[in-house]
């Protein structure tokens, strides 16, 4: 019983000691990853889009609440009527499970007329794969068909990654 209480004590604190370094570890080293690659997507609402563009991600690996950064740009085309929308946007999330909160331009056009727009979106992320809602406020010049409130399905084909480690 003796030796069972003993082994036990020591593996507790063996284990905390290595948490502790951990902790330390993570605050000496400062550790960043860039991607950028290829980004296809399917926009639905009222009429459905085809997306294809680029995308560039920021991320600062940490053991809890990594933040990620991305910029993007979109061409998304619905054959039936026509349409072509380009989207250049942001989103940011914090953590690893969390939601990614959005903002992107658009500029939607039926090649003969065009208006511009601001689109807030909410989505979740997860193995490349991230889901958005979101609502386009748009000018009302014309009367040029497009989703106002929409939900789209992205998958981001990384092209390239770079690692950047600096000891702080």
């Amino acid at each position: 019983m003796r030796t069972k209480i003993i082994l036990f004590s020591s593996f507790f604190i063996l284990f905390s000691c290595l948490v502790s370094q951990a902790h330390d570890w993570e605050s000496q080293l400062k550790i960043k990853r860039y991607k950028y690659g290829v980004l296809l997507g399917i926009e639905r609402g009222k009429y459905t889009f085809i997306s294809l563009g680029g995308e560039f991600q920021y991320k600062k690996l940490k053991l809890n609440n990594a933040p990620t950064l991305s910029g993007l740009f979109l061409a998304s085309y619905e054959f039936k009527n026509n349409l072509i929308d380009y989207t250049l946007g942001s989103w940011y999330k914090r953590g690893r499970t969390n939601l990614s909160y959005g903002i992107n331009a658009h500029m939607i056009s039926d090649f003969n007329h065009y208006k511009f727009g601001v689109s807030p979106s909410i989505g979740y992320k997860l193995l490349g794969f991230h889901v958005l809602t979101g609502y386009k406020f748009t000018t009302q010049t014309y009367k040029i068909p497009h989703n106002n409130f929409y939900i789209s399905i992205r998958y981001f084909l990384s092209q390239s990654r770079k690692t950047k480690i600096k000891k702080g």
